[in-house]
């Protein structure tokens, strides 16, 4: 999940003062449940399945310790 980090809702509103875009990873069960519990996600269920943090070109070059520290705990 990608994110960013602004000053203030004006600058979130008007794309002004971005400070920070940064990402962390979503356990795969989660991402799966997202996907099938609205039909406007269910394409994502297709490109689950084409992907996985192991070939992500962010997190893939990750140790496991790593990726658990860059990974969401719900």
């Amino acid at each position: 999940m990608l994110f960013e980090v602004l000053d203030s809702l004006d600058a979130a509103t008007t794309g002004r003062s971005l400070r920070l875009i940064s990402q962390f990873a979503m356990p795969e069960d989660v991402c799966r449940g997202v996907n099938e519990s609205d039909a406007c996600h269910r394409q994502g269920l297709a490109n689950l399945a084409r992907s996985s943090l192991s070939r992500d070109n962010v997190f893939g070059d990750n140790t496991v310790g790593q990726l658990a520290g860059q990974t969401l705990v719900l």
